[in-house]
């Protein structure tokens, strides 16, 4: 399958660690469009530029470090 006919992805999450050496951010959504990741942040502004169609992954609490 090409990464061109792949679904988009919205990962929400309930925490970013995003290596900055920074602490962790609430809230966090990480977009992957065509197999890359698109768009990292606050979930309703990732959630924002999201298709209609992607498919939406819920993590929970957990934390994500997207990468």
């Amino acid at each position: 399958m090409s990464s061109q006919t792949l679904k988009p992805v919205l990962i929400l999450a309930g925490r970013m660690a995003d290596g900055s050496g920074g602490t962790s951010k609430a809230d966090q959504a990480v977009l992957v469009e065509g197999g890359r990741i698109r768009a990292v942040g606050p979930r309703e502004a990732v959630r924002r530029q999201a298709a209609p169609e992607a498919e939406v992954v819920d993590l929970g609490p957990a934390c994500v470090a997207p990468g």
